[in-house]
C-alpha cells in the first residue's frame, strides 16, 4: 500500500486523502501480514486477513463469511487466474469482478480496469482486495484518464 500511496502522489495527488478515507469504507481482505501492515500504517486494518499467507489462506477466512450476493473485486497477479479462490468465490454465491492491472499488459486489458473502476464508481463492489503494488499502479495508472479518475474519487476502494 505503500507504493499505492507513491504511485498517487507521483500521478495524482489530490487521490491521497480520498483514497486513504475510502479503505476505511470497504471490507479489507489481506493475504499476508504486508498488507496488513501497510494498512494500519495508513490509519484503518484488515477486516479479514488469512492465517496463512496463500490463495488456500485467504479461502479458510472467506469460508466463515455469507457471501451470497456480495460482489467481491480479486485483483489477479499476473494474468493467470487463481482458478481456486475464484471458483470458491462463486460457489459460495459471490459476484467476482476480475482484473488484472498490472503494468505489463496491454492496452486491450485497459477496459478490463476501466470496468472495474466504473463499477467501483457505482458503488457496485463491496469488497476489493490488493495482493501486489503492481496491481495498484496499474489501477492508477489507467485512473489518470479524467474518466476513471472521477469514478475512483466516487468508490470506497
Amino acid at each position: 500500500l505503500q507504493r499505492i500511496l507513491s504511485c498517487i502522489e507521483r500521478h495524482e495527488p489530490t487521490l491521497r486523502a480520498p483514497f486513504r478515507a475510502a479503505l476505511g469504507n470497504v471490507r479489507a481482505i489481506t493475504r499476508g501480514p504486508k498488507s496488513g501492515k501497510a494498512l494500519r500504517e495508513l490509519g484503518t486494518k484488515s477486516d479479514i486477513a488469512a492465517e496463512v499467507p496463500t490463495t488456500e489462506g485467504v479461502i479458510a477466512v472467506l469460508r466463515s463469511l455469507d457471501l451470497r450476493g456480495r460482489c467481491v473485486a480479486v485483483q489477479l497477479y499476473g494474468t493467470e487466474p487463481n482458478r481456486p479462490l475464484i471458483d470458491f468465490l462463486g460457489t459460495a454465491g459471490a459476484e467476482v469482478a476480475i482484473v488484472a492491472p498490472y503494468v505489463y499488459a496491454d492496452a486491450a486489458d485497459d477496459q478490463a480496469v476501466r470496468t472495474l473502476l466504473a463499477q467501483l464508481g457505482a458503488g457496485g463492489i463491496d469488497a476489493i482486495a490488493f495482493t501486489s503494488s503492481a496491481q495498484v499502479e496499474r489501477l492508477i495508472a489507467v485512473a489518470s484518464e479524467e474518466a476513471a479518475r472521477a469514478a475512483l474519487r466516487a468508490t470506497s476502494v
